[in-house]
């Protein structure tokens, strides 16, 4: 979930929290949001993505899988070949966390040598050929009759804070009031400008002196514990989203 620098590999830091998710020795009292710090791991991925120079460089560091998984659902072209439509009843098991994500449909025929079709096909795309709602309800019900896992909307009230992303020295900016098309919801416009961050925070590296490192995580706990208020700090937004908002954009 968290490629490195040399993008086949993982910060070793989190190996000893990994051991201990697999064997469940996590203390009830922790409190970690996975689904956060991916999305903060990832738009920094993409954030020196843009800025790569060298050869040498890993293209792209985060999650490739989230971003992989989220273009399957989004766009028909560059995506596996999906034998599987429907969760047959062996997918199911008794425990309601171990039953079939988004995801799991994904998983059988995947796609090679399509990267020059799939950057053309991206050029040409339409609004119309965008499937922009894809995790509603309906669709779940659709891929997965008997219910999809509990985990894939466990932590749905979150979606719409406005709180700053966090992972190890990295944040950034959640800007959910962008892309609320996507949560099948109004979208003003113009549309609402995102949550400001320094320029400099995006080059922001490990390779420092301790006074540094003590320096980093004091610029880190605002962000940290501004999170225990992250239910109270979301976007207030019931209406239905309205297509004249997209021909105003375009405009």
């Amino acid at each position: 979930m968290f490629t490195g620098s040399h993008g086949n590999t993982v910060d070793a830091r989190l190996i000893p929290l990994a051991r201990q998710s697999a064997e469940g020795n996590i203390a009830p009292s922790a409190q970690f949001s996975w689904g956060s710090a991916i999305l903060a791991a990832t738009y920094r991925g993409f954030c020196d993505a843009c800025i790569k120079t060298g050869q040498r460089e890993a293209i792209f560091m985060g999650c490739p899988l989230l971003v992989m998984l989220w273009s399957y659902e989004l766009f028909s072209f560059g995506r596996p070949y999906m034998s599987v439509a429907v969760a047959h009843k062996d997918d199911y098991t008794d425990a309601v966390d171990d039953r079939p994500t988004f995801g799991t449909r994904w998983c059988y025929g995947p796609v090679h040598n399509v990267y020059e079709y799939f950057t053309e096909a991206f050029e040409s795309l339409r609004e119309n050929e965008v499937r922009w709602i894809p995790y509603t309800n309906e669709e779940a019900i659709l891929r997965a009759p008997h219910g999809v896992s509990i985990l894939c909307y466990r932590d749905e009230a979150y979606w719409m804070t406005r709180k700053i992303l966090v992972y190890d020295i990295f944040f950034e900016g959640y800007n959910v009031q962008r892309v609320m098309r996507q949560m099948g919801l109004y979208q003003q416009v113009p549309v609402p400008v995102g949550l400001h961050l320094l320029p400099d925070v995006h080059t922001e590296k490990r390779q420092a002196d301790n006074r540094y490192h003590r320096s980093m995580h004091s610029r880190m706990i605002p962000w940290i514990e501004a999170w225990s208020q992250a239910l109270n700090d979301v976007v207030q937004e019931t209406k239905a989203y309205d297509h004249n908002t997209y021909e105003q954009y375009m405009a």
